[in-house]
Order: structure tokens, then C-alpha cells, then sequence
């Protein structure tokens, strides 16, 4: 079983380095254009994913028609290979070009509580561009971390997490993320969140979109607990261009750190992701069984 588990993992990683070679053996815009219709080959052999993108968007938006559900999870898979794209060719891409090709709007919500010494929670969701929207924060000279889950396959993981670091994002792994996530907020630096990740160990029963979701109630605790701002904020693509939006801090006066209150601000932020989702459903990852309970 362990040698048939190296031959497996080996295998993947051969893959993945493939497809990494492939873009980047391209330009940016090529790799846009080509991560657009990978995406969308996804979605024709992908079909178990697609069913779930369907059932997601149904059960969200019961009025929405057939095409027009379609028309959405269509997107969604182009957004999805134009983020690997991104993803894969962030590494050659220079601060000053970065920057040259990046909008920002709402800065000044945050810089403030930055240039104080004091840390700052980033809520965003699986969203628009997400993966190219953390290399804004290191590009303006905020030191900046992201929790993320582990990739299965440990070699993988290993390129995953230097590409991702390569911009100088710090990874936090989930599975460091209670005690790493306060060292690094005390030290008056920024940490993304992911809030529409589902969380089973751990994780309240708080709804999004309507239905009950397994949510990580870590992004409450930190702000209620250790009086950190949260700051939502989110990557979308516009035209050539991606463009970051962050919010002024979700407003949570009143509450403590109790288990009630948690639940509360963990709706909350639901509720802020739930907006954007509906403002433009096409920018979701409608792909993942959000609301899977067990």
C-alpha cells in the first residue's frame, strides 16, 4: 500500500510539474486564454462537479432559470482555469508589473490599522481571482499570511506552498492555524481567511446562501478574543486587469468572546460573502459541496 501510495503521489507531482512547464512557457495573456478553455474542458469531463455546481446554484437561486444556471457554472469553470493561469505564472511576475496591471479600491480601510502595529484579519472567499489577489498585500509592503489546507499529496503541497510563498505570502497550513494565526496577528502583521471553506472538525452550523454550512468559527474567535479588525476584501478580474476591493471593518460592537456571540459574527461574515455572491454569482466557486454536513 505505501509503494502503491509513493507511485501515486510521484505520478500527480509529474503531472502537475507538466502543466506548470506549459505556462510557463507562455505569456500572461496567452496563459489567460488557454487557462480559460481548460476550465471550460473541465466542466464537460469534470461532470460530477458540474452536477454539484448545478444543484449549489439551484438550491441558492431558486428563480433562476436553466440557461441562465448554466450560463453561470460556464464561468465559473473559465474563472477557474483563468485563476490557475494566474496562479502558475505569479512566480515571473515583477512588483512593478504586478502593480501596473492591478486596481485597488478601499486601501486606506485597512493601511491605517497597518501602519499602527496592529493586526488585521483579510475575510475573502473562494472569489473572483483569490489566488492572485493575495500577491497584492506584499507588493504594498504589508507582511501577509494565508491560511491553507494541505494538499494530500505531500509533494504537491511542497510546490503549491513555494509558488504561493515565491511573492512573499507566508502559508500558514490549517493544521498550525489556532496558534500560528495569533503569533502572527500579535506581531501586528495581516492574515487572509478563506470563510466559505467547509470545516467539519470544529466548524459551526451557521447558514450561507440559505441552507446550513459547516463553517470555521477561527475568524470569530481572533476577532472577538484578541480585538482584531476584519477587513473583508476580494480579487476580480476586469478586463486585463484584476482589481482588489477591500471594505472598511465588519462591526461587531456589542459582542463578546462568548460561544453565542461567535455564532453571531460568524454569520456576519457569511452574510458578506453571501452579498457579493449575489451581486455576481459567476465569480464563485460553485464546484465544492459547500453545504455537505457530514
Amino acid at each position: 500500500m505505501l509503494l502503491y501510495r509513493w507511485i501515486k503521489y510521484i505520478t500527480e507531482y509529474f503531472f502537475v510539474r507538466v502543466v506548470v512547464f506549459f505556462f510557463n512557457s507562455l505569456n500572461r495573456e496567452e496563459g489567460r486564454i488557454v487557462g480559460s478553455w481548460l476550465g471550460s474542458a473541465f466542466g464537460v469531463f469534470l461532470t460530477g462537479r458540474a452536477r454539484i455546481a448545478k444543484q449549489n446554484l439551484k438550491d441558492a437561486f431558486p428563480n433562476k432559470s436553466a440557461q441562465e444556471i448554466g450560463n453561470i457554472v460556464a464561468q465559473c469553470w473559465k474563472n477557474l482555469g483563468q485563476g490557475l493561469a494566474e496562479f502558475l505564472y505569479m512566480p515571473r511576475l515583477a512588483r512593478k508589473d504586478f502593480l501596473a496591471n492591478m486596481e485597488c479600491e478601499g486601501f486606506e480601510h485597512i493601511k491605517k490599522t497597518y501602519l499602527s502595529g496592529k493586526g488585521a484579519l483579510v475575510l475573502t472567499a473562494h472569489y473572483g481571482a483569490w489566488e492572485a489577489g493575495a500577491k497584492f498585500w506584499p507588493s504594498m509592503g504589508i507582511k501577509f499570511a494565508v491560511v491553507a489546507r494541505r494538499v494530500r499529496n505531500p509533494y504537491v503541497n511542497k510546490l503549491v506552498t513555494l509558488i504561493r510563498e515565491t511573492d512573499g505570502v507566508r502559508v500558514i497550513l490549517s493544521r498550525d492555524a489556532v496558534r500560528e494565526s495569533i503569533r502572527w496577528l500579535k506581531q501586528g502583521n495581516v492574515l487572509g481567511m478563506l470563510i466559505d471553506h467547509r470545516v467539519r472538525e470544529g466548524g459551526l452550523n451557521v447558514p450561507f446562501l440559505g441552507k446550513p454550512a459547516l463553517t470555521s468559527s477561527l475568524p470569530a474567535i481572533l476577532a472577538l478574543r484578541y480585538a482584531i479588525p476584519v477587513y473583508p476584501a476580494f480579487c476580480v478580474r476586469e478586463g486585463n486587469k484584476l482589481k482588489v476591493k477591500i471594505l472598511p471593518a465588519i462591526n461587531f460592537s456589542g459582542f463578546k468572546d462568548k460561544r453565542e456571540d461567535i455564532q453571531a459574527a460568524t454569520l456576519r461574515m457569511n452574510q458578506v460573502a453571501e452579498n457579493w455572491i449575489k451581486a455576481n454569482p459567476q465569480e464563485w466557486l460553485w464546484i465544492h459541496n459547500r453545504w455537505k454536513l457530514d
